[in-house]
């Protein structure tokens, strides 16, 4: 029974470290999507920039007419096409890869959310395993309640220390306080000592 009750505490366990990785993943992915999303942003705004330069050297204006007298117009059109071209290329990869993570972002939450009782799991079965150890009895329970009893210890130390830390800052908070009631009220007096010494008029 105990050596069940350990592999399953094991199993709890590593689901838990899992998760702990999984969530470090997760902010890891949902920053290379904020990054990923920004970059697909400014593709698309770059983009609708050029098509808009091509629209104005293709329209019948001023300038484009001064462009096609100068011999200039079908040039940038050739440039500033190649240049969309290019920026559809990237935009396109960017947007696959924007959706990619997105299901990588929505699969890692699956899977936390899936393991969202591990640690109660985990402290459940070790509860559990205590039980059954000090049942049995033996040496093994007498080192457990050894251990246990010192881990109490610990903790109720760990607890006066921080009352007398809180106590502390209280009484700190307390001498502040009272440090500027006086202040004022040795400025109130100084003040009142300075009206009483000007000569009458």
């Amino acid at each position: 029974m105990l050596d069940e009750l350990t592999a399953q505490i094991r199993e709890s366990q590593q689901q838990v470290r899992d998760r702990e990785q999984m969530r470090r993943d997760l902010s890891a992915l949902r920053e290379s999507l904020g990054r990923k999303q920004y970059e697909a942003n400014m593709l698309e705004a770059a983009l609708g920039e050029l098509q808009r330069n091509i629209e104005a050297l293709e329209s019948l204006t001023l300038t484009s007419l001064w462009e096609t007298i100068t011999g200039r117009r079908q040039s940038k059109l050739d440039a500033k096409r190649d240049d969309l071209a290019t920026v559809e290329q990237h935009l396109d990869q960017s947007t696959a890869d924007l959706a990619g993570l997105q299901e990588q972002v929505a699969s890692l939450e699956e899977r936390i959310a899936s393991l969202t009782d591990a640690e109660g799991a985990y402290r459940a079965l070790c509860d559990e395993k205590q039980r059954l150890v000090l049942e049995q009895g033996g040496e093994a329970a007498a080192a457990l309640t050894e251990v246990t009893g010192q881990l109490n210890a610990a903790k109720d130390h760990q607890r006066r220390i921080q009352l007398a830390i809180q106590l502390g800052e209280h009484l700190l908070e307390r001498v502040h306080t009272m440090n500027q009631s006086l202040g004022r009220a040795r400025n109130r007096q100084m003040g009142s000592h300075r009206l009483g010494a000007l000569p009458a008029l």
